[in-house]
């Protein structure tokens, strides 16, 4: 019903020649290579977790293939749909993350992983081998942020910004993220931070 009545106005609203203009509407699209995938917890509330292929229809477990994750805070997939980046950690309690690439649709583990020595709250590809990620303090709020930028296949950080305020809203873009932030503790301008392979930037607010 939102949505048709924004038509209507935005139609109402249009020169003859935007009337035929068509308003191009996308259904959901699928992020990984291969069958849907879900994260499964165990019955107790401090469990880890299992990545599995579901059934798309029922969301139901399907298939054979499963991996027996230590606790995961963040994921991305790669644009393609071929890998998939995970932030994890052993124990229930906060503490360093870690990321793991995972192959799909085999659902394979690489061997490794790349301590980025805090928790990670977001995560976004940046290229078929970097990934950029937002990391904070392990020992809650309010906890310094800091935009990292990590290299998967040297396993090394090549790039750490620190983020101001407190964190509003994050989104992912093509090449990064995109953070909203506001002072901590207090009312006043909610700046945009963007993330992307080289770099950080800032935008003051009008």
């Amino acid at each position: 019903m939102g949505l048709a009545a924004l038509a209507v106005l935005v139609f109402a609203s249009a020169s003859n020649s935007d009337l035929a203009r068509q308003l191009p509407l996308r259904a959901p699209q699928k992020l990984t290579a291969g069958p849907m995938l879900a994260f499964v917890s165990g019955r107790e509330p401090m469990s880890a977790v299992k990545l599995v292929q579901v059934d798309a229809r029922t969301l139901r477990a399907s298939g054979s293939r499963s991996i027996r994750l230590p606790f995961a805070d963040a994921w991305a997939v790669a644009p393609g749909g071929r890998k998939l980046v995970l932030a994890v950690h052993p124990d229930p309690i906060n503490e360093p993350n870690s990321l793991k690439l995972v192959k799909l649709p085999a659902l394979q583990v690489q061997t490794g992983s790349l301590r980025l020595g805090g928790d990670v709250s977001a995560l976004a590809w940046t290229s078929p081998h970097q990934v950029v990620a937002l990391v904070g303090g392990i020992l809650c709020c309010p906890a310094q942020l800091k935009v990292v930028a990590a290299n998967l296949q040297s396993r090394r950080v090549v790039l750490s910004h620190a983020i101001a305020g407190t964190v509003l809203h994050i989104a992912r873009w093509a090449r990064g993220l995109v953070l909203i932030t506001g002072p901590t503790g207090a009312i006043g301008p909610a700046p945009l931070h963007w993330s992307s392979p080289t770099r950080t930037a800032y935008t003051p607010p009008s």
